[in-house]
């Protein structure tokens, strides 16, 4: 049997995909014995990493390591339940992650039961009898596609009868989904151990307000009794810098002691570098002690970031207009983020703090004059990036049908492909460009998140859920209307030019046909690109290398082992509903296209699964605040499908079926209404019942606790620890017995704060004291004595 190009490709897709998923399979398990530190990343940090805990000071935590042996991992994944226990252990974000993921499995396992029977019926059809000349004529996928179906064909009605059972699962599942979403949000917003229950973000403060003391004023007045702390944000981005170069000092002071102790080619001498201007090739320039230099520089910027934080430099750190008021209750917390202060829109706008390690700092300098215009330019060059991407697209589009082109005058010289063996002709035309399309649009977001960077979002979360929006937004105009519209103008590219009015009438017939490049896309991430993120090879390669020849003392050691652990929530968020939109879209024009979907969300689901569970650690924790937008964006891609199968039908004359699918429309934006208005305000702010019901429970007033304060200082604004301990990798210091004392030395300093108004308050401007130590040199050959031991 004739095969066109686009089958070959999914079957050359599917034989390269099928041995790059059990190369992966083997090499992982190979690699996962060799690389703990890696592949169970939360279980090393458990276990050797006293410096990593959560703002309690409570340690990492991790679950017990998944069997040995081959898919070992795989059993591990399976026992582990995505229950409330698991949302207090790795955080509400991976567990509603993995839920979306879970939901779209048993989506696609009921599409993929109709898309069975559809891809019967759609079989028997007429158009696969056609003449070989016939530019009609079927082939390969396209024998169970809406392409082999006539207009009038009764078949038409199992279509309709396929789309309402289909609307009815995408209704259940995702209706089901965020319910549990809305539940695990009103336990998050109860959590008495949630910072961000206590505290919210106040933007455009008014200039004569703009000090922490008229700040406390103003919110004490309103909430007499309730404000526990002010945070009066200060620019602090030079402050920063100052503490990076503290860091700095300290790496490279434990780097140089290092040296002294173990490196061959000093003999144990104290190292020397050069300092200065051009100081490696400049025979001039000063030869300093490295370990007394550093040791300088190390006290040098400890005074200076002390100095910096008791405003000794004003203009260095100047005032913003924003502010964090950490309240008493939770219930005043609530009430404060939900209500209008000012006569206007454009002064003391409120809404809930995020977590501290998720407040997006430097956003919260942004000038309100200028955030309408980010916003502006930031939408503008989305729709340039969009715009522009037609040209790729349609490059590509060219070369998946290169055999209409042809027939074309102004490419005839592309001729020769008709000799060209079909597998050949596969490979070029059918499996290169969806999988030239998967590697470029993976460099998208770099993009997008520069889009997104330039908006004032105060939390990280809000520029996750930015990036996945605009990068889902991208997706679908690139990756489906764009590569539908163009490939089916190429389809028929000759009979449109020599008729133009036909183009609209053969839609009806071209984008069925267009489910093969969707089909090898989908195909492609679901066996190539999703395995390999399992194997995470830039990060253990990278990670190698810096262990390697670059890092040599613990600390140093330790930031190669961090490196690479981020998951990047909106990536998956992102391709899981493009994914999903594809397969709903052509769920009953191509039914193959809903197994296809099925295996991209079993992959993704247990890759996603393991990566979670064990293998990365994201810094902060949002609530699952992507579940809301992958709701809306399913039910999207739904809608899209019913526009698209009534525009199909439509043009295939069928006026009833066509006005069939506007009913299922209706019934899904009902539904979703429904959703909207019954969940997802509870879901953003919580229930006071059940914040009440909660304090009742646990036989506690509801109170802040006094480590929340201290945790929304900014991070210029955090005090320098007085002690710094000593990871050169020859005498590391106990870390349990430092961090223990280190915390109780916290606490004594927290309790010892002065406030405003009688309340604590934060130790934002409290200075990191420290003595200087001057640079010592090497002079005539003398080395100054030995620095102070360092704890």
């Amino acid at each position: 049997m004739t095969l066109d190009p686009g089958t070959e490709g999914v079957i050359i897709n599917l034989i390269v995909g099928s041995v790059t998923l059990v190369i992966v399979l083997v090499l992982f398990d190979v690699l996962r014995s060799k690389l703990p530190t890696v592949f169970e990343y939360r279980k090393y940090l458990q276990n050797e990493r006293p410096d990593v805990t959560d703002y309690q000071g409570n340690r990492v935590q991790a679950l017990p390591s998944p069997p040995s042996g081959f898919l070992g991992w795989l059993r591990g994944a399976w026992r582990v339940k995505l229950d409330e226990q698991l949302e207090d252990s790795h955080g509400l974000d991976q567990v509603t992650q993995l839920r979306f993921l879970r939901s779209q499995v048993w989506l696609f396992v009921g599409v993929s039961a109709i898309s069975l029977v559809l891809s019967i019926v759609y079989g028997t059809g007429s158009f696969k009898d056609l003449p070989a000349d016939d530019e009609f004529k079927t082939l390969g996928i396209q024998i169970v596609t809406l392409s082999n179906v006539e207009a009038t064909d009764p078949r038409l009605w199992g279509t309709i009868l396929a789309d309402a059972i289909i609307t009815y699962l995408v209704c259940k599942l995702m209706g089901h989904d965020f319910r549990k979403y809305a539940d695990a949000r009103r336990r998050y917003r109860a959590s008495r151990s949630n910072p961000s229950n206590y505290a919210v973000v106040v933007l455009d403060i008014q200039e004569e307000h703009c000090s922490e003391q008229q700040v406390f004023e103003y919110w004490d007045r309103l909430f007499p009794g309730q404000v526990v702390s002010v945070h009066h944000v200060h620019a602090d981005k030079k402050l920063m810098k100052k503490k990076t170069r503290f860091w700095a000092a300290v790496t490279n002071r434990e780097r140089a002691e290092w040296a002294m102790a173990k490196d061959p080619k000093l003999a144990g001498q104290r190292p020397t570098h050069k300092v200065g201007m051009c100081a490696c090739c400049n025979r001039s320039a000063q030869e300093v002690d490295s370990i007394e230099h550093w040791s300088g520089q190390q006290s040098h910027y400890y005074e200076k970031v002390g100095a910096y934080q008791t405003s000794k430099y004003d203009k260095q750190t100047p005032a913003t207009r924003s502010a964090i008021v950490v309240f008493a209750t939770r219930r005043a917390a609530a009430d404060a983020s939900q209500t209008n202060y000012a006569r206007f829109q454009t002064s003391w706008k409120t809404s809930r703090a995020a977590e501290p390690l998720a407040v997006n700092w430097p956003s919260l300098a942004i000038n309100l004059a200028t955030v309408d215009v980010r916003k502006l330019v930031s939408f503008i060059l989305l729709m340039l990036l969009t715009f522009f991407w037609i040209v790729p697209v349609s490059f590509l589009q060219g070369l998946a049908n290169l055999e209409s082109l042809v027939q074309l005058g102004a490419f005839s010289w592309l001729d020769f492909i008709n000799d060209l063996p079909g597998p050949v002709l596969g490979l070029v035309s059918g499996y290169l460009p969806p999988l030239i399309l998967v590697i470029f649009l993976a460099l998208i977001p770099v993009f997008i998140r520069l889009l997104v960077g330039i908006q004032r979002q105060h939390s990280l979360g809000t520029v996750d859920v930015l990036q996945r929006n605009y990068y889902f937004n991208f997706l679908v105009f690139s990756n489906l209307i764009f590569v539908a519209l163009t490939g089916s103008a190429l389809t028929y590219a000759r009979r449109i030019i020599d008729n133009p009015g036909s183009m609209v009438s053969l839609l009806g017939s071209s984008i069925p046909k267009q489910s093969t490049f969707m089909i090898n896309f989908i195909l492609i991430l679901a066996l190539s690109q999703v395995p390999l993120t399992l194997l995470q090879l830039g990060r253990w390669i990278l990670r190698g290398v810096f262990r390697k020849f670059l890092c040599k003392t613990t600390r140093q050691l330790r930031k190669a082992d961090d490196g690479g652990c981020i998951f990047q929530y909106f990536r998956i968020y992102a391709w899981g509903m493009i994914v999903s939109t594809m397969g709903l879209v052509y769920s009953t024009i191509a039914p193959l296209i809903g197994f296809i979907a099925l295996l991209y969300f079993i992959t993704s689901y247990w890759v996603s699964k393991y990566t979670l569970l064990y293998t990365m650690r994201n810094p902060y924790e949002t609530g699952g605040t992507m579940m809301k937008g992958a709701f809306t964006g399913i039910m999207i891609g739904h809608l899209l499908k019913l526009i698209v199968m009534a525009g199909v039908l439509g043009l295939k004359k069928s006026p009833v079926p066509a006005a069939l699918e506007g009913i299922l429309i209706l019934l899904t934006l009902s539904f979703m209404y429904f959703v909207y208005t019954s969940y997802v305000r509870v879901a953003k702010h919580g229930s006071v019942l059940q914040v009440e019901e909660s304090v009742q429970r646990e036989g506690i007033p509801d109170a802040a606790a006094d480590w929340i304060p201290p945790a929304y200082v900014s991070p210029g604004f955090q005090p320098l620890p007085i002690d710094v301990p000593n990871l050169n990798g020859v005498e590391d210091v106990n870390e349990e017995e430092f961090y223990a004392h280190d915390a109780e030395m916290a606490k004594a300093r927290t309790a010892s704060g002065k406030s405003i108004g009688g309340e604590e308050v934060s130790d934002e401007f409290m200075p990191a004291m420290g003595e200087p130590m001057p640079v010592a040199v090497v002079d005539n050959g003398q080395v100054p004595p030995p620095p102070p031991a360092v704890v």
